[in-house]
């Protein structure tokens, strides 16, 4: 039952991944059909002919992209008070509701356990020392990973509230913050940080799996 359970993540979760993948290629002219082989191609090549150190070096390297949204974060100069307090701001209102569980679904998934302790095989991690190694080097991506998500909330908020917008589209996003950063600039860090968190995890699903 466990394993049916992960099959149906993994899908779902690697359907989500391409659909980041086709909306950043649309940004560059390119078809679905064409963004996506083309990242299948990628994955597929990375997780059949590299070691488990070199994926791991490839996914950190995909998941720094994401930082890039820490940078248009800084470039509309956030209040840090009101980025504290809006932190600790629930609202009632169901798009208030669809947005906390839309980012409780992106940051806890059951395939990333499987994928976890895969890893801790893979790398032969026995002692505990080994395991603490493990542990820190975890938080330290979790504190990340919510810098992200912190980056891209502000980013997208700040854009959205600064032009009365609504953004439904990554083509939206790029063109509320070309203002700031310009157009070519918004495009490039905008389609960098979504291919990197794409394929980031379209790799940890795909080894999860």
């Amino acid at each position: 039952f466990a394993c049916s359970l992960l099959v149906l993540e993994c899908t779902l979760a690697m359907t989500s991944e391409l659909s980041g993948v086709a909306a950043v290629g649309e940004l560059w002219g390119l078809s679905h059909n064409a963004s996506i082989m083309a990242a299948a191609v990628v994955i597929v090549c990375v997780v059949l002919l590299c070691n488990y150190r070199q994926i791991e070096a490839i996914g950190v390297g995909l998941g720094l992209f994401e930082l890039t949204f820490v940078v248009t974060m800084l470039a509309f100069h956030p209040s840090p008070m009101q980025v504290f307090k809006g932190s600790f701001t629930f609202h009632s209102d169901s798009e208030f509701i669809k947005l906390v569980c839309a980012n409780l679904g992106a940051v806890i998934m059951p395939w990333m356990i499987f994928f976890q302790q895969s890893a801790v095989v893979a790398r032969g991690l026995t002692t505990k020392r080994h395991l603490d190694e493990e542990r820190s080097e975890t938080l330290v991506g979790s504190i990340l990973t919510q810098l992200v998500m912190i980056g891209a909330l502000v980013t997208l908020a700040a854009a959205a509230g600064s032009q009365r917008r609504n953004l439904h589209t990554v083509q939206d996003i790029t063109d509320a913050i070309a203002p700031v950063l310009g157009q070519f600039a918004s495009k490039l860090l905008v389609s960098l940080g979504f291919i990197g968190g794409s394929l980031c995890a379209a790799l940890v699903v795909s080894l999860a799996a």
